[in-house]
């Protein structure tokens, strides 16, 4: 009799502990999914970047990536993309840099724009001095939103 309780006992805690754990896993799978920063995106760009640190400045022409050539530490080297708004609603875009190509572009943050507007936007690389020689590259993301 004692046994038959103490096993009842067993199974319901085991219940218990199941039944919290999945309400545990159920609440880290929504945080992980409400913090995606394209929720609600109306469209991704993803554009390849490339530059190089060296001795001397250079240039480089390349149709399929974003391409900054050879910047001198402690140098800059800009590029412009032309951004337009092809749909009927104000949108509002954002650039995400990804690797480390975070640590050396400059851009606009906030970028507003009307029904068929466009407008160039500078994408900046700049290498500070202990900026170390090499060749580097990373992804643009320009991410479109419906502007509220």
């Amino acid at each position: 009799m004692v046994k038959e309780k103490d096993e009842k006992i067993i199974v319901a805690k085991m219940i218990i502990i199941a039944i919290l754990i999945g309400i545990v896993l159920l609440g880290v799978i929504y945080t992980v999914k409400s913090m995606n920063p394209y929720k609600g995106s109306l469209k991704i760009e993803k554009v390849d970047v490339l530059f190089s640190i060296g001795d001397f400045g250079g240039f480089d022409l390349n149709k399929t990536a974003l391409t900054y050539g050879t910047i001198t530490p402690g140098g800059s080297s800009s590029r412009n993309v032309i951004i337009g708004n092809e749909y009927s609603f104000p949108i509002y875009v954002k650039v995400f840099a990804s690797g480390v190509l975070r640590q050396f572009l400059t851009t606009e943050e906030n970028i507003i724009l009307e029904p068929g507007e466009s407008r160039k936007v500078p994408l900046v690389i700049r290498a500070s001095k202990e900026s170390g020689f090499g060749n580097y590259s990373g992804k643009l993301e320009f991410v479109f939103w419906k502007k509220e």
